[in-house]
């Protein structure tokens, strides 16, 4: 009798375990600003049907890949990025443009016919999926002045752990626990000398390790935009990174707002836990290149 009474108590707590699921997930959808895409997104990716469908972004195209960036993209294409607006104004024909952390592409593609068929790209993305959707995404449009790289960058050469997360743009190095193993190299070894237009750094909380492995490639370069993040799991401070960056004659600012920026000291701390700021050598070239002001 006990175990009758004990499987069917066992059915109760599946079935209200499932229903507070499908109910958490219903409200997810219903919050969503484009609901019916939302969910057609999902219904996309669970049916293997999504690498069908292409994404049209700033005269770029995107396939549908399963990852969280090009769901994004597919939901909404509209969306104003500021980051995506910074390195667009920014970038010149002829241009030399590393774009670290790259996840599917979206600012390596969009540079790409910017800075023309003399210009070069050095797209590096550390995750083997996520490149594998870099790839086919540079493949589709059949740019060629992309070269890539599959690996993650930082201070020191060999091999580290990287996450595995179903949200792909959060994928990380990690220093413990579970997670997959990539190669990682200096950015200084990985690229010789160049002049270097633009470097672009979004690795999730991973920049210090980056920049010092950048040390030797810094006197080519003449800007740097960076996601700064005020609170991480490795062993650095945001001190640290604007030391570094001061140190090698560049001056900081944040983005404050449409073609605007703001010079910040080595005291700022950023209004949340990340923010995309900008390191740059010389100020008078940087504001006739762009055609920003300093508020």
């Amino acid at each position: 009798m006990k175990k009758n009474k004990d499987i069917k108590n066992s059915f109760i707590v599946i079935k209200n375990f499932n229903n507070m699921k499908l109910l958490n997930y219903i409200k997810t959808i219903a919050s969503q600003e484009h609901s019916l895409k939302f969910l057609l997104s999902k219904i996309l990716i669970r049916t293997k049907l999504s690498p069908f469908f292409i994404i049209k972004y700033n005269g770029c195209r995107l396939r549908f890949y399963p990852s969280s960036g090009s769901r994004s993209l597919w939901i909404d294409n509209t969306k104003y990025d500021p980051i995506f607006n910074f390195i667009c104004n920014y970038l010149h024909k002829n241009d030399t443009f590393i774009d670290v952390g790259s996840n599917i592409g979206t600012i390596t593609l969009g540079a790409s016919p910017i800075i023309g068929s003399n210009g070069k790209i050095y797209s590096i993305e550390p995750h083997p999926r996520t490149f594998n959707f870099l790839k086919g995404n540079i493949e589709l449009n059949h740019f060629n002045n992309i070269e890539m790289f599959n690996v993650a960058l930082g201070n020191s050469s060999g091999n580290i752990l990287f996450s595995d997360k179903k949200s792909d743009d959060q994928n990380n190095v990690i220093m413990t626990g579970t997670g997959i193993n990539v190669p990682i190299i200096r950015l200084d070894e990985l690229i010789k000398s160049t002049n270097i237009a633009l470097l672009k750094i979004d690795v999730e909380g991973y920049e210090k390790f980056v920049l010092t492995g950048t040390a030797n490639l810094f006197k080519f370069i003449e800007c740097i935009i960076f996601e700064l993040w005020a609170n991480t799991k490795y062993d650095h401070s945001i001190e640290s990174v604007y030391d570094l960056l001061l140190d090698n004659n560049f001056q900081l600012f944040r983005i404050s707002g449409i073609e605007e920026i703001t010079r910040i000291t080595k005291e700022y701390k950023p209004s949340s836990n990340t923010e995309d700021l900008i390191a740059i050598k010389n100020v008078d070239h940087f504001l006739l290149r762009t055609n920003y002001n300093i508020v």
